[in-house]
């Protein structure tokens, strides 16, 4: 049967007409061609002027403005209910660039890649989880594929979940709160994510080489601006050439 997808692109209006199209290219690149746009703060006056520049993509826009934590929160709980049975839940940042073909390498996932049941995959590997390779505990630097983090959880530019993965973390008591959080709850989606899961017996994975690069100066989701992966072999990069 064919793997049924459900994924998105998280933005604000002030990137739509700069860095989003870049991004939204590369995905279609990868696979990723018809991702759903959630933009927060997205006016009624600016939405058929975004449909014009995206008229192949499906527009959810949250006005007045929610909040990147609410926002991506609202992202995946959307993707859910418009598509309860998928295999696997993807939300992607605006400001990134993916190897091509990346769609069907997830979708050649195989219980060896993950050798826990429960596992959730962040697509984009943070230069000091790159350096976990080669240390006595984790694989060696030549390993190629997934291996688990530091699991400290940095960097929500990319998230996979699957169905399971995907329910557990929006069911999450601790997920639920985060809002409430003084001084973080309307940040830290990578810490929400991982801290949430990891109560409940997940463990977050990351990939060698880097699947996703991070190309802006300024992020989105008002958190500490992510470094470029050092391990990312580029856009051109065939990713099925990794099986």
């Amino acid at each position: 049967m064919p793997v049924l997808w459900a994924y998105g692109v998280t933005t604000v209006p002030e990137r739509v007409y700069r860095i989003l199209s870049q991004t939204t290219n590369s995905l279609t690149r990868a696979g990723f061609s018809h991702p759903r746009l959630f933009v927060d703060g997205l006016s009624t006056r600016l939405v058929r002027s975004l449909k014009a520049r995206h008229t192949a993509l499906e527009i959810t826009s949250h006005y007045p403005k929610v909040g990147a934590f609410a926002s991506w929160t609202l992202a995946l709980h959307e993707l859910r209910l418009r598509e309860p049975l998928a295999d696997y839940y993807v939300i992607f940042q605006d400001d990134i660039l993916v190897c091509r073909n990346l769609r069907n390498y997830l979708e050649n996932l195989t219980p060896p890649d993950f050798p826990e049941k429960k596992w959730y995959g962040n697509l984009y590997t943070v230069p000091s989880n790159y350096e976990l390779l080669g240390t006595d505990s984790f694989p060696p630097r030549t390993h190629v594929g997934w291996y688990p983090s530091d699991q400290f959880g940095r960097g929500a530019l990319a998230l996979l979940f699957d169905n399971q993965a995907a329910e557990t973390l929006v069911t999450s008591h601790l997920f639920a709160q985060w809002a409430r959080c003084p001084g973080r709850g309307h940040k830290a989606i990578d810490a929400a994510v991982i801290d949430s899961l990891r109560r409940e017996g997940y463990r977050e994975y990351v990939h060698n080489p880097s699947l996703v690069q991070h190309v802006g100066s300024v992020t989105t989701m008002a958190s500490p601006t992510r470094p470029p992966s050092t391990s990312f072999p580029g856009e051109q990069f065939d990713a099925l050439s990794l099986r």
